[in-house]
């Protein structure tokens, strides 16, 4: 019989305060204590039983598999991109120490999904190892730090969005925001508000971009970067110098 992930996280990580706390203290404990970037998920599949890490078609992006004789296999999507794999790999870990340490099933819901997530960001990105931000926060530094972690940019900026606080920073493909770190809405631009969509206008029509707006209760830099007349990605920073003290103070301020 399935347990719920509460039951579970109480019995793998009694210390921890939430599920938000018990992904972090897990993935830390696994990652080791002085983690190398980029860090690499086969010693850890391997230390959690798991027999094989497979490319399939798949309809989804990941899977953890239980065979006939009890043994765990993660399987992916095998037209994933390198960081999208192991950010699908590392989420899927996450269901695995569900599994392996809590010695049970854990019912489906969104808060075992959302763990998963978190566990794979707090794997890849261990606190341990996580960078200094510059001031303010660009797009290029972001993808820069993506880089030496190999994984996604927009899996880069959530991790250090949720470590640091303040920045902001979204997706936009096709007339949607597909992606994003803080507290921005996923969905179409149009919902964006009006400075917002006065950037995507202005960046994606190859016109000079505001260097800064004022959006969601501040007055934030903004740093744009186009990938084609389709897609973009945007960073805010906050021009608050109390703001700033409190994001870019170093690891010791993550919450």
């Amino acid at each position: 019989k399935a347990e719920s992930l509460a039951v579970v996280l109480k019995r793998i990580a009694p210390r921890a305060r939430d599920a938000g706390h018990a992904s972090r203290l897990l993935a830390a404990e696994l990652a080791g204590a002085n983690p190398d970037p980029p860090i690499r998920l086969m010693p850890i599949a391997e230390a959690l039983g798991i027999k094989s890490i497979q490319a399939v078609e798949l309809g989804r992006t990941g899977e953890l598999r239980r065979d006939d004789d009890g043994a765990l296999s993660i399987v992916y999507a095998k037209d994933l991109r390198s960081g999208r794999r192991r950010f699908t790999i590392a989420h899927e870990l996450g269901h695995a120490v569900l599994t392996v340490r809590g010695n049970a099933d854990v019912s489906e819901s969104h808060g075992l999904e959302q763990f998963c997530d978190v566990f794979a960001g707090s794997l890849l990105m261990p606190d341990a190892c996580l960078p200094k931000l510059p001031s303010p926060v660009t797009v290029d530094a972001l993808r820069d730090i993506a880089r030496r972690f190999e994984v996604s940019l927009p899996a880069a900026a959530i991790r250090l969005q949720r470590a640091y606080g303040s920045f902001r920073a979204f997706g936009v493909e096709n007339d949607r925001v597909t992606w994003t770190a803080g507290e921005i809405g996923r969905g179409a631009v149009s919902l964006l508000p009006d400075m917002l969509r006065e950037v995507v206008a202005a960046a994606l029509g190859g016109t000079e971009v505001p260097a800064e707006v004022f959006a969601y209760g501040g007055r934030w830099a903004v740093d744009t970067r186009r990938g084609d007349e389709r897609r973009l990605s945007v960073v805010l920073s906050p021009r608050d110098p109390r703001v700033r003290q409190r994001i870019y103070g170093g690891v010791g301020a993550a919450r």
